[in-house]
């Protein structure tokens, strides 16, 4: 393998690999501590299908069957993330980490590009530990022991902005689990990488729904603030995609967004979710 900086704050890109082939045990390892220190790893030029990349993703971890959106057919790990020429709405389309929502969030994202517009649909993605390590003196002290509530109630529940929506984007979002919908999910501001120990800015405007140790008013204003310096120019890469482009990224010290910008082309995607530990 080579391995090439990216434009950007972080991340790399990974040469020379055939990842449908299958990798051995060293080459895991390799691209895993690759992942660690990176925090993104991009590699161009792939022939991936729903299969391997479920058999990829599965060498890294526990893979995530997803409780709203319906899978590939036969392939319960894997969804499509499918956004046709004449549709407006997109998914991914705010800051997040991939299901924080959940009391053990993911550890790890593939996503794989089977179609993309020629201009646009870009997806940026922010280091949430160089934004932490950014961060004064003093702000740091006053989130050291704060926990922030997560919810995808807005989003999955009853109501919620994906919910029964006729949308390629969200194809078969239903409520599925009502109770994890509706459920409130307790995670440090700050959280410690289990792997590497470093300190990580966990909070992202997608499912943050509160600071309930702080007044309302207090709490939204710290959450507004921290999510504006998390996703600051200077911790942000911008992923530009082509067919056969797999992006592997770390969860927990990331956050991402799709960018919305290529109406009138079709974008397909392919995604799986490797699952995490609670953070602590």
């Amino acid at each position: 393998m080579n391995v090439v900086p990216l434009d950007g704050a972080f991340g790399v890109e990974i040469r020379d690999v055939d990842l449908s082939a299958g990798l051995d045990a060293t080459a895991v390892a390799k691209l895993r501590a690759l992942l660690l220190e990176h925090r993104l790893l991009v590699a161009r030029d792939q022939h991936l299908d729903a299969a391997r990349l479920r058999d990829l993703g599965a060498r890294f971890g526990t893979l995530d069957r997803h409780p709203f959106i319906e899978s590939v057919p036969g392939i319960p790990e894997v969804i499509a993330v499918v956004k046709e020429a004449d549709e407006k709405q997109n998914f991914g389309g705010g800051w997040h980490s991939e299901v924080s929502f959940y009391e053990s969030p993911a550890m790890g994202t593939m996503l794989y590009a089977v179609e993309v517009p020629e201009v646009g649909g870009d997806t940026l993605l922010a280091d949430a530990i160089r934004a932490y390590d950014a961060l004064p003196d003093a702000t740091r002290e006053r989130i050291a022991n704060l926990e922030a509530e997560h919810s995808a109630e807005h989003i999955y529940g009853v109501g919620g902005y994906y919910t029964d929506r006729a949308s390629n984007a969200t194809k078969g979002t239903r409520t599925r689990d009502l109770e994890l919908a509706k459920g409130r999910t307790r995670h440090p501001v700050v959280r410690t990488h289990p792997e590497t120990g470093e300190k990580i800015l966990y909070t992202n405007g997608a499912f943050v729904v509160g600071l309930p140790d702080l007044p309302e008013a207090e709490a939204k204003a710290l959450l507004a603030e921290l999510v504006a310096h998390v996703t600051s120019d200077e911790f942000v890469t911008r992923l530009h995609w082509e067919p056969g482009t797999l992006a592997f990224w770390d969860n927990r010290s990331t956050q991402h967004y799709a960018l919305n910008d290529y109406f009138g082309h079709r974008r397909e995607m392919l995604r799986v979710v490797i699952e995490g530990d609670r953070p602590v």
